[in-house]
């Protein structure tokens, strides 16, 4: 590998490594479509400037503690370090304004109407993981009442939209929903479900 590579590689780690990072953890906690070819790059180079600006200021404090100047070695480090950190803070911290989506909210105050960043209705709901009563409705026509708590799951595949409810229950002739102990939970693959009753 030639000095010129070596630039190459070491520059491409720096501006957009970082950026990688936050989108990889902002996609595992705010679930989106996928993004493709040059936008990819460009949401990486877009994170990446957003936590330089961050990272920039706290290098330049860093790197004139005597104890790191001295050191050449621990200097680089520790830069790195703090460009990782950074990252994965930054990347908390725009999943956090996400979710709540108090952007969105400001903007709808000032007129302006946002595409939202949950792109289905499927994610935008079990994205809350709130214990909830469901009637799932069959494309066969069954019916199943089910309960969604901590030990359910809902996936998050846009080509595969399965659901597994940890109860189920059996509706008796006063509407009562009576648990069903003989199982431990009911898995329902994407194509059975024509919809959902959340209560």
């Amino acid at each position: 590998m030639t000095i010129e590579n070596l630039d190459i590689l070491f520059y491409t780690l720096i501006f957009v490594v970082p950026g990688f990072i936050i989108d990889s953890i902002y996609r595992i906690c705010v679930p989106q479509e996928d993004a493709k070819g040059e936008s990819v790059i460009l949401r990486f180079l877009f994170f990446s400037t957003i936590n330089y600006s961050v990272v920039f200021p706290l290098l330049f404090w860093v790197v004139e503690i005597p104890y790191i100047k001295s050191h050449e070695n621990l200097k680089l480090y520790v830069i790195l370090l703090i460009i990782f950190i950074v990252s994965v803070v930054i990347a908390f911290i725009i999943s956090i304004i996400s979710n709540k989506g108090w952007i969105r909210t400001v903007l709808q105050k000032m007129g302006i109407h946002t595409a939202h960043v949950v792109p289905t209705a499927w994610d935008y709901q079990f994205k809350k993981e709130e214990p909830r009563y469901l009637t799932v409705y069959l494309q066969d026509g069954g019916i199943v009442f089910g309960y969604w708590g901590s030990e359910s799951f809902a996936s998050s595949i846009r080509e595969n939209k399965d659901l597994f409810l940890e109860k189920i229950f059996d509706v008796n002739e006063d509407k009562e929903w009576v648990e069903n102990n003989k199982n431990k939970g009911i898995w329902i693959p994407a194509e059975s479900i024509k919809y959902i009753e959340f209560h």
